[in-house]
């Protein structure tokens, strides 16, 4: 698994290579750390551009 999607939180979940990526998604404030998941892995905003989502999806 790579992304999730859920019903109750905004945006999508994404598995980074590593938690000093997500931590440094985060201190950008590029991403949220995502919830019930391992600190490996962040939430996007729906409304990161398009061509940005495609490439950390394609990433993951």
């Amino acid at each position: 698994m790579f992304a999730c999607v859920g019903a109750m939180t905004p945006g999508v979940s994404i598995k980074t290579d590593s938690i000093e990526a997500a931590s440094l998604l985060i201190e950008m404030g590029a991403a949220t750390r995502a919830a019930y998941m391992h600190r490996s892995w962040v939430n996007l905003d729906w409304n990161i551009p398009e061509e940005e989502l495609k490439a950390r999806l394609e990433h993951s």
